[in-house]
């Protein structure tokens, strides 16, 4: 049994050209492997997971402008003593 690829997330920028584009460049995006998450389209972004070694590949394709490693940033509650 082969282990599943290693996944990581990802923001995927469309560029200005292809942004009233953004559904088919998700769509190719998805074809390389990417799990789509979100679309923002009013932001022209994409974000999703990918393996690890298709990551690359992203950055070829028409529209993108940039891939970048997605963040996890946790808040604090509102009634914490540090804000």
């Amino acid at each position: 049994m082969n282990p599943s690829p290693k996944k990581k997330s990802v923001v995927i920028t469309i560029d200005d050209q292809h942004k009233a584009d953004l559904k088919q460049v998700a769509m190719n995006c998805q074809d390389l492997g990417l799990e789509v998450e979100y679309s923002l389209e009013t932001l022209g972004q994409i974000i999703g997971k990918i393996s690890v070694e298709n990551e690359s590949k992203l950055r070829n394709l028409p529209g993108v402008l940039g891939v970048e490693d997605s963040k996890d940033i946790q808040l604090s509650p509102p009634d914490s003593e540090i804000q």
